[in-house]
């Protein structure tokens, strides 16, 4: 999928869902493929975070032997951040789409 439709899809998924303030898809790596995020967010310390954050879910799940991950979540006094694991290939980088955020 071209970024310009990715962008398309994160704009109307923010759209569509007020408590949504943003959305982005990051490679495995901690590379930012795809975003819309607001203006005061930093896109690569929110893809490094949630490459991060994936990573150590991967490894705490696999410790602990609970299957595949899915979601992590982080909760704050002033809302949520959800990292929800999906799997694909970001062809023109040649890196894996690690979460959606």
């Amino acid at each position: 999928m071209k970024e310009e439709d990715l962008n398309a899809q994160l704009a109307e998924l923010v759209r569509l869902n007020p408590q949504i303030e943003g959305s982005a898809l990051v490679s495995s790596d901690g590379l930012m493929i795809s975003s819309q995020l607001p203006a005061n967010f930093d896109e690569d310390r929110v893809a490094a975070m949630s490459a991060a954050l994936l990573t150590l879910g991967e490894r705490a799940v696999d410790e602990l032997e609970k299957g595949v991950p899915e979601q992590v979540t982080v909760k704050g006094d002033k809302g949520y951040m959800y990292n929800s694991m999906v799997e694909g290939w970001d062809t023109d980088r040649g890196s894996r789409i690690k979460s959606l955020v």
